[in-house]
């Protein structure tokens, strides 16, 4: 086993868990792995204290003795601003997601008008369809709809005289 030198962190874990950290590692291992072991370990380690921590808080706020044990909240805060920044975050990808999106459903709409444009079938098809024979129809039964309407209006308007 090759000694190994971990960074000292404010002791974090103890003595006992560190020592058989430097046990289990083989000496095949090389050192930057076992440093970045350490890393997660130790912050794995502080998250841990640190939620039990806020969970310790919230139960000195369920019993509205805060002040009494003088429990510090801390930790509250910390979880409040690592929630705040995965939402902005979470924000901020979905907006790019969006526009990317957009983007690419604008230049397929565009691909597509254009070949609309090129081919003179289709846009012959288009413009005399069925749909579009019916939709003028449509529009001269309004018309005339509104022409109706008016003139019964002047009738009753001539009435009243």
């Amino acid at each position: 086993v090759v000694p190994v030198h971990l960074p000292r962190p404010a002791k974090v874990l103890s003595k006992w868990y560190q020592r058989r950290v430097r046990e289990a590692v083989v000496s095949t291992q090389s050192t930057g792995i076992i440093c970045k072991v350490w890393e997660k370990l130790y912050k794995l380690t502080f998250l841990n204290r640190a939620l039990t921590s806020a969970q310790q808080c919230r139960k000195a706020f369920y019993h509205r003795n805060i002040a009494c044990n003088a429990v510090e909240c801390n930790d509250v805060v910390l979880f409040w601003r690592a929630t705040r920044m995965l939402e902005i975050t979470s924000n901020a990808l979905r907006l790019q997601i969006m526009n990317t999106e957009a983007q690419r459903l604008e230049k397929e709409v565009k691909q597509y008008l254009e070949e609309l444009s090129n081919d003179e079938v289709k846009k012959k098809k288009l413009i005399t369809g069925k749909r579009v024979e019916l939709a003028e129809e449509l529009r001269r039964v309004r018309g005339i709809q509104d022409r109706l309407d008016m003139f019964i209006d002047e009738l009753k308007k001539e009435q009243d005289l």
